[in-house]
């Protein structure tokens, strides 16, 4: 289909459903008896001004916006390749990012920036865009679904599904319009089971720090009922005075074109990432990290088939004269150049980074940024240890110097609020955030509407300095729990052992003297006596590597145990030398 200039899509429209489907679909739950098929229609070019070619089905008018009952399923192309993608709702929202679909991505599609916008940036930084790879067409397997077919959800009231010619049978998602729906209207179109059937009726939570939180029947009936992909509205817009009040990001008031911050929700930081990842990443893209790292972020990456470029750091994180030597094998101008493969993006954790426990200078924030503008890659600023800053100034992060649209943040409320309500946030360009929800509507459908309302309503009683306060409880009782596991290690491992204090997070990284490989010691002889920690050696790419490296997190165990463990940990090290 990609290569089809003179494409052409029989559309069928199921009365009941609202459904609009394309040639090769054969769905088995959504047919509506009597359906007539109109005959085949081809592509019209549409008649928007935008740059890029756009099409829609089966017309398009002035403004390339639906009239009330019809449907435009956008086409375009560029003008210098194959790359065909689809858009939702009009034309003119995706042609400056020109990217490809954004529910089923094909992983050879890639996401690059260029510099000639027209349009001068207005803080004086360096205009950017996202755009595909003209290399590529969808023939190839989508993201999530692993079949050879592409689907694109609008944000109106239809749902549009485009395949190959040896498309699969798939199911189709509704698109999230009965919001907009007048309260009068009779829905035979939903797939949401009846709230009355829900066994959960209502519910009181009690809160430290604040008054109850009660769920009466009928917001017990949203929060156990499907949601929005974003997020629901009251915990967006709380959240995003938040990332204002903390960041001010300079592109907050940025045009879209140009990288305006947004946010989503996501079922933990985590999934955000994974959901980043892969809308960046195509196979062979060159990816830069600091190690030792997150071994749940190298789980994500390795998959993908990138190459992972480790950067030199120290106590202080990354070091910027390491990063200026690996990006010394490229010139700037290679980031416009597909066949150079430049660097994509920097990943790091830049406070209490985890297993180090160290965080990135403010200087050194500032010359890693620079360097990105410099060779024109992204920045992904995975900070879960933002909050538990030990110094009572917090470093300005990244988005706060964001300039360009070219960082990627990750906020998570498991170490501060609870790691089982499984919600974190992302927060960057506002095109890559779409996808983002896209990938979500296709994939976990939208993070817990139940813990989203938890939250949301714990949030709004608390408001900004009640969060903010609980956020210095929260870093008062890891700043004595590390306390107190560095005074064990200064009592038990001073001369068998080496570290760095932790600016943030709850871990600490320790070095044994003497011993080339530690992790018999650490999975083995500790184990034995009941002691546990993780080698270094499963936070490198490369795992079988020796290391003489291990962390320990100090929190869940008490000051007590502490000092037990790191007393049996120093006879371990005694009998092993």
């Amino acid at each position: 289909m990609g290569q089809d200039k003179a494409m052409k899509l029989t559309i069928r429209k199921l009365s009941s459903d609202k459904h609009l489907l394309a040639e090769g679909v054969q769905p088995e739950t959504h047919q509506a008896s009597g359906a007539k098929e109109p005959p085949s229609v081809p592509a019209q070019k549409c008649s928007s001004t935008s740059s890029s070619a756009c099409f829609s089905l089966p017309h398009c008018n002035d403004r390339c916006s639906p009239s009330p009952g019809e449907t435009h399923l956008l086409v375009g192309t560029k003008a210098d390749s194959e790359l065909w993608y689809l858009g939702t709702q009009r034309c003119v929202s995706p042609v400056p990012f020109r990217s490809p679909p954004a529910l089923f991505r094909n992983r050879k599609t890639e996401f690059k920036r260029e510099s000639n916008v027209p349009e001068k940036n207005p803080r004086g930084g360096k205009d950017t865009k996202l755009r595909g790879d003209p290399r590529n067409t969808f023939q190839h397997s989508s993201l999530t679904l692993k079949c050879s077919h592409l689907k694109v959800t609008l944000e109106i009231t239809w749902v549009a599904l485009v395949t190959s010619r040896d498309g699969a049978d798939t199911y189709i998602m509704k698109a999230e319009t009965l919001s907009r729906a007048p309260k009068s209207v009779i829905s035979l179109a939903t797939g949401s089971p009846n709230p009355n059937t829900f066994p959960f009726k209502t519910a009181v939570i009690t809160v430290d720090n604040g008054e109850p939180i009660q769920f009466n029947e009928e917001m017990m009936k949203r929060a156990l009922q499907y949601s929005q992909s974003a997020g629901i509205p009251e915990l967006l817009s709380w959240l995003k005075q938040l990332q204002v009040k903390l960041h001010n990001p300079p592109t907050i008031n940025y045009p879209t074109s140009q990288g305006k911050m947004d946010l989503c929700v996501t079922s933990g930081s985590q999934d955000g990432l994974c959901k980043v990842f892969e809308m960046i990443i195509n196979p062979g893209d060159n990816v830069l990290l600091n190690e030792p790292v997150y071994s749940g972020t190298l789980q994500a990456l390795m998959p993908l088939g990138c190459n992972i470029i480790n950067v030199s750091s120290d106590e202080y994180g990354i070091i910027p004269g390491s990063l200026k030597e690996v990006l010394s094998k490229w010139k700037p101008e290679d980031s416009k150049n597909p066949k150079r493969n430049a660097p994509k993006f920097l990943y790091t954790v830049p406070n209490g980074n985890n297993p180090t426990g160290n965080s990135l200078t403010t200087n050194r924030k500032k010359e890693i940024y620079e360097l990105a503008r410099k060779y024109d890659f992204l920045i992904i600023e995975d900070d879960p240890y933002y909050f538990l800053q030990f110094n009572k100034s917090w470093a300005p992060t990244f988005l706060s110097m964001d300039v360009d649209g070219r960082v990627i943040r990750a906020d998570s409320f498991s170490k501060v609020l609870s790691s089982g309500l499984r919600l974190g946030f992302i927060t960057g360009p506002k095109p890559l955030i779409e996808r983002v929800v896209l990938h979500t509507q296709v994939s976990t459908m939208h993070p817990s509407t139940f813990t989203q309302l938890l939250v949301s309503q714990l949030l709004h009683q608390w408001g900004e300095e009640g969060f903010l306060a609980h956020v210095e409880r929260v870093t008062d009782f890891y700043r004595k729990q590390k306390d107190a596991l560095l005074a064990a290690a200064d009592k038990w491992l001073s001369g068998l052992a080496e570290w760095h204090v932790p600016t943030a997070g709850m871990f600490l990284w320790l070095k044994i003297k003497g011993i080339y490989d530690v992790k018999q010691l650490i999975e083995e002889k500790a184990i034995k006596k009941e002691i546990l920690m993780l080698p270094g050696n499963v936070f490198y790419t490369d795992t079988s590597a020796p290391s003489p490296y291990f962390r320990v997190s100090f929190s869940s165990a008490s000051p007590e145990q502490m000092d037990m463990a790191f007393q049996r940990l120093a006879q371990i090290i005694k009998e092993s030398l």
